[in-house]
Protein backbone atom coordinates (compact mmCIF):
# COMPACT_ATOMS: atom_id res chain seq x y z
CA UNK A 1 0.00 0.00 0.00
CA UNK A 2 2.42 2.41 1.36
CA UNK A 3 5.03 1.55 -2.51
CA UNK A 4 2.36 2.44 -4.12
CA UNK A 5 1.28 5.73 -2.90
CA UNK A 6 5.15 6.50 -2.65
CA UNK A 7 5.09 5.44 -6.78
CA UNK A 8 2.34 7.63 -7.29
CA UNK A 9 4.00 10.40 -5.22
CA UNK A 10 6.84 10.14 -7.17
CA UNK A 11 5.37 10.05 -10.51
CA UNK A 12 3.06 13.17 -10.04
CA UNK A 13 5.83 15.16 -7.96
CA UNK A 14 9.06 14.14 -9.54
CA UNK A 15 9.10 15.50 -12.37
CA UNK A 16 7.53 18.77 -11.19
CA UNK A 17 9.81 18.89 -8.35
CA UNK A 18 13.04 18.54 -10.06
CA UNK A 19 12.05 21.29 -12.48
CA UNK A 20 10.68 24.05 -9.61
CA UNK A 21 14.33 23.29 -8.23
CA UNK A 22 16.08 23.61 -11.67
CA UNK A 23 14.13 23.81 -14.47
CA UNK A 24 16.76 23.43 -16.59
CA UNK A 25 17.64 19.84 -15.65
CA UNK A 26 16.22 16.75 -16.78
CA UNK A 27 14.98 13.58 -14.78
CA UNK A 28 13.95 10.06 -15.86
CA UNK A 29 12.60 7.38 -13.72
CA UNK A 30 14.01 4.04 -13.80
CA UNK A 31 11.91 1.53 -11.53
CA UNK A 32 9.84 4.08 -9.91
CA UNK A 33 12.80 5.82 -8.74
CA UNK A 34 14.11 9.17 -10.08
CA UNK A 35 17.40 9.89 -11.34
CA UNK A 36 19.31 12.69 -12.59
CA UNK A 37 19.52 13.00 -16.50
CA UNK A 38 22.41 11.13 -17.08
CA UNK A 39 21.19 8.01 -16.36
CA UNK A 40 18.86 8.29 -19.21
CA UNK A 41 21.87 8.64 -21.21
CA UNK A 42 23.18 5.56 -24.10
CA UNK A 43 25.42 2.66 -22.45
CA UNK A 44 24.12 3.56 -18.98
CA UNK A 45 23.62 0.42 -17.04
CA UNK A 46 20.36 -0.49 -15.34
CA UNK A 47 19.36 -2.32 -12.59
CA UNK A 48 18.20 -5.51 -13.63
CA UNK A 49 14.70 -7.07 -12.59
CA UNK A 50 11.76 -5.09 -11.90
CA UNK A 51 8.76 -4.69 -14.32
CA UNK A 52 8.72 -7.57 -16.61
CA UNK A 53 6.18 -4.95 -18.98
CA UNK A 54 9.32 -2.30 -18.65
CA UNK A 55 11.11 -3.36 -21.67
CA UNK A 56 8.00 -3.32 -23.77
CA UNK A 57 6.77 0.72 -22.36
CA UNK A 58 8.38 3.58 -22.29
CA UNK A 59 8.45 6.23 -19.12
CA UNK A 60 7.40 9.90 -20.31
CA UNK A 61 10.53 10.94 -18.52
CA UNK A 62 12.77 8.71 -20.95
CA UNK A 63 11.07 10.00 -23.76
CA UNK A 64 11.39 14.04 -22.50
CA UNK A 65 15.29 12.97 -21.65
CA UNK A 66 15.41 11.93 -25.51
CA UNK A 67 13.76 14.22 -27.68
CA UNK A 68 16.29 15.31 -29.90
CA UNK A 69 18.01 11.88 -30.39
CA UNK A 70 14.44 10.22 -31.19
CA UNK A 71 13.54 13.19 -33.26
CA UNK A 72 10.23 13.83 -31.55
CA UNK A 73 7.88 15.93 -33.64
CA UNK A 74 6.00 19.06 -32.21
CA UNK A 75 2.36 16.83 -32.45
CA UNK A 76 4.02 14.14 -30.51
CA UNK A 77 5.21 16.18 -27.75
CA UNK A 78 1.73 17.90 -27.53
CA UNK A 79 0.49 14.57 -27.47
CA UNK A 80 2.86 13.90 -24.62
CA UNK A 81 2.14 16.84 -22.41
CA UNK A 82 -1.80 16.19 -22.81
CA UNK A 83 -1.27 12.44 -22.06
CA UNK A 84 0.38 13.21 -18.77
CA UNK A 85 -1.87 16.51 -18.05
CA UNK A 86 -4.70 13.50 -18.25
CA UNK A 87 -3.09 11.04 -16.21
CA UNK A 88 -2.14 13.59 -13.59
CA UNK A 89 -5.96 15.00 -12.85
CA UNK A 90 -7.01 11.14 -12.79
CA UNK A 91 -3.10 10.26 -10.53
CA UNK A 92 -3.96 13.13 -7.97
CA UNK A 93 -7.82 12.03 -7.77
CA UNK A 94 -6.78 8.52 -6.87
CA UNK A 95 -3.76 9.41 -4.61
CA UNK A 96 -6.68 11.40 -2.27
CA UNK A 97 -8.88 8.51 -2.35
CA UNK A 98 -5.79 6.37 -1.72
CA UNK A 99 -5.25 8.26 1.23
CA UNK A 100 -8.75 7.98 2.69
CA UNK A 101 -8.91 4.56 2.03
CA UNK A 102 -5.85 3.71 3.86
CA UNK A 103 -6.64 6.05 6.89
CA UNK A 104 -9.71 4.22 7.26
CA UNK A 105 -7.65 1.18 7.33
CA UNK A 106 -5.30 2.52 9.93
CA UNK A 107 -8.31 3.53 12.07
CA UNK A 108 -9.89 0.09 11.96
CA UNK A 109 -5.97 -1.36 12.97
CA UNK A 110 -6.04 0.82 16.04
CA UNK A 111 -7.59 -0.82 18.81
CA UNK A 112 -6.38 -3.36 20.71
CA UNK A 113 -9.31 -5.78 19.45
CA UNK A 114 -10.10 -5.54 15.68
CA UNK A 115 -12.82 -6.70 13.60
CA UNK A 116 -11.00 -9.03 10.80
CA UNK A 117 -14.05 -9.02 8.39
CA UNK A 118 -14.06 -5.20 8.91
CA UNK A 119 -10.18 -4.92 7.82
CA UNK A 120 -10.63 -7.63 5.04
CA UNK A 121 -13.08 -5.33 3.43
CA UNK A 122 -11.51 -2.00 3.94
CA UNK A 123 -8.31 -3.81 2.57
CA UNK A 124 -10.07 -4.54 -0.39
CA UNK A 125 -11.12 -1.27 -1.06
CA UNK A 126 -7.40 -0.46 -0.74
CA UNK A 127 -6.29 -2.82 -3.32
CA UNK A 128 -9.07 -1.85 -5.38
CA UNK A 129 -7.48 2.33 -5.29
CA UNK A 130 -4.36 0.27 -6.16
CA UNK A 131 -6.01 -1.32 -9.12
CA UNK A 132 -7.26 1.79 -10.70
CA UNK A 133 -3.46 3.24 -9.59
CA UNK A 134 -1.97 0.75 -12.07
CA UNK A 135 -4.40 0.69 -14.47
CA UNK A 136 -4.13 4.71 -15.10
CA UNK A 137 -0.25 3.72 -15.26
CA UNK A 138 -0.76 1.41 -17.95
CA UNK A 139 -2.60 3.39 -19.79
CA UNK A 140 -0.51 6.23 -20.25
CA UNK A 141 2.38 4.01 -20.99
CA UNK A 142 -0.06 2.54 -23.70
CA UNK A 143 -0.86 5.93 -25.31
CA UNK A 144 2.78 6.88 -25.01
CA UNK A 145 3.88 4.13 -26.75
CA UNK A 146 1.10 4.12 -29.72
CA UNK A 147 2.01 7.63 -30.01
CA UNK A 148 6.12 6.98 -30.97
CA UNK A 149 6.77 5.25 -34.40
CA UNK A 150 8.91 2.07 -34.16
CA UNK A 151 12.06 3.63 -35.48
CA UNK A 152 11.85 5.88 -32.19
CA UNK A 153 10.35 2.99 -29.83
CA UNK A 154 13.49 0.72 -30.95
CA UNK A 155 16.07 4.05 -30.23
CA UNK A 156 14.43 4.77 -27.03
CA UNK A 157 15.21 0.51 -26.06
CA UNK A 158 18.92 1.54 -27.27
CA UNK A 159 18.97 4.59 -24.93
CA UNK A 160 17.84 3.40 -21.88
CA UNK A 161 20.63 0.42 -21.88
CA UNK A 162 18.87 -2.56 -23.91
CA UNK A 163 18.06 -3.28 -27.25
CA UNK A 164 14.68 -3.23 -28.93
CA UNK A 165 12.71 -6.85 -28.32
CA UNK A 166 15.28 -7.78 -25.83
Amino acid sequence: MTRTALIIALMLGATSLARAQDPNRALCIINGTPHPELDCAPGVPRPPGGDPLARYLFPPELIMANQRAINLTDAQRNSLQQAMADAQGKFIGLQFKMSSEVEKLQALLQPASVDEARILDQVDRVLAVERDVKRAQLSLMIRIKNMLTEQQQARLGVLRGQGPGE
